[in-house]
């Protein structure tokens, strides 16, 4: 919740390029929620830098690699 408190919060309600912010809980990403991104859209995969943080960020890039572009970031870093 903090992290995404933090991101959400980065920009402000004038800024016409500021991101959308999606959070989901741990597990509850599904292919159904990956099928309404839009195809083409730049998408940063931020989980906690941990072997638990890692396998989810796969498993959501796995979802969405064939159709976005995947920026995966780590600890408020990208990579």
């Amino acid at each position: 919740m903090p992290d995404f408190l933090t991101r959400a919060t980065d920009y402000s309600e004038a800024a016409e390029g500021a991101p959308a912010v999606l959070s989901v809980l741990s597990g509850s990403w599904t292919t159904a929620l990956a099928a309404r991104v839009p195809n083409g859209t730049i998408v940063g995969i931020d989980t906690h830098q941990d072997a638990a943080g890692e396998r989810y960020a796969r498993t959501i890039a796995a979802t969405l690699a064939e159709r976005c572009r995947l920026k995966r970031q780590s600890a408020g870093r990208a990579s």
